[in-house]
């Protein structure tokens, strides 16, 4: 006999110093059992009122699958949510078995290996037609090419990469002079290959999805009007949009490629032509979540809702033109 659903359902955000944790925290219904952990007892999200127990997670990433699995023998989560890359790295594997990766609402290892690795994502982006930007994979400093055009772009395949002393985190960077090229690879290269594609000028657009098994739910997109560094980068400043057609098929047949499950939002350039470049899928909740969840789209709930194995319910109706501001790294654009 399956069992029923509890009444208040018990959720642990995992990384709870990100926005997308703090984001996730407020979204949900008050009706949630609400835990948080980080790495650390200096935690943004430890101060809300929402929460019902808080913990210090494992910094190693193969330590933090283990501590996961075994908070969850004991505290029987309903949604279990990676709100970064760090936590999604510690439950893609999928020898930690379907019930807790179900608990995660997350797709297979392999899907979540493509979006993690820049060069794979355009590699299978390619195969359905869908554009990328022209690059080329430098794996060593010996393989270095000569720069042909600049600004470019250098993207490390993994942006979150384990060492002995934790995971790194790598950003992607445009380099306008050969210099800045120079020392981003002498950066990156001894952690991770590097793509470096060519810069393709356009406004940065994603389109977030909440996905079953294969299937979209839910979309959402917004426009990035602002962004530090200004020639491209985290948006600080933004709205929701209806997003272009072609774009939207283009993230959606991507996704559905891929068998997604859960959320994700795959980031695009847009010409003013109406010419795109996809940029990367963010496999996770992301930064600008707060804009999704104000204008209608509250994934968070939605991924409650898969996790229960429930319908998520029909698409939401969003408000378009709505805007919202980093005020602290909005104030950077504008110096910059």
């Amino acid at each position: 006999m399956r069992q029923q659903p509890a009444v208040h359902p018990k959720v642990l955000v995992l990384d709870g110093a990100s926005k997308a944790a703090a984001e996730c925290v407020l979204a949900l219904d008050r009706t949630c059992e609400v835990h948080v952990s980080e790495r650390t007892e200096r935690c943004v999200s430890f101060a809300s009122r929402r929460l019902t127990k808080r913990f210090v997670q494992p910094v190693s990433t193969l330590e933090l699958g283990t501590w996961i699995q075994a908070l969850d023998q004991e505290e029987h989560y309903d949604l279990i949510v990676p709100a970064t890359e760090i936590s999604l790295l510690a439950l893609k594997d999928e020898a930690l078995g379907p019930t807790l990766r179900a608990k995660a609402v997350i797709p297979s290892e392999h899907s979540i290996d493509v979006a993690l690795d820049k060069q794979q994502t355009v590699a299978e982006a390619v195969s359905l037609g869908i554009k990328s930007p022209w690059g080329v994979l430098v794996t060593s400093t010996g393989d270095i090419p000569s720069a042909s055009n600049l600004p470019s772009v250098l993207k490390p395949v993994h942006s979150k990469v384990g060492t002995s002393h934790g995971a790194v985190a790598l950003s992607v960077q445009i380099c306008r002079t050969e210099t800045e090229r120079h020392e981003a690879y002498q950066r990156m290269l001894p952690l991770t290959p590097v793509l470096e594609q060519e810069y393709f000028r356009g406004r940065g657009i994603g389109i977030e999805a909440l996905f079953e098994h294969g299937e979209p739910r839910w979309l959402f997109a917004h426009e990035r009007i602002h962004e530090i560094p200004v020639a491209g980068g985290a948006s600080t400043y933004r709205r929701s949009i209806e997003a272009p057609d072609h774009v939207l098929r283009a993230a959606t047949d991507l996704l559905r490629h891929l068998q997604w499950h859960g959320v994700g939002m795959v980031e695009f350039k847009v010409a003013d032509d109406g010419d795109y470049r996809l940029m990367e899928i963010n496999p996770r909740l992301w930064g600008s979540l707060p804009l999704a969840v104000a204008a209608g789209v509250n994934f968070p709930v939605g991924l409650l809702k898969l996790a229960r194995r429930e319908p998520p319910g029909p698409q939401p109706r969003y408000r378009r033109n709505l805007y919202a501001r980093d005020v602290a790294k909005d104030a950077i654009w504008f110096a910059q």
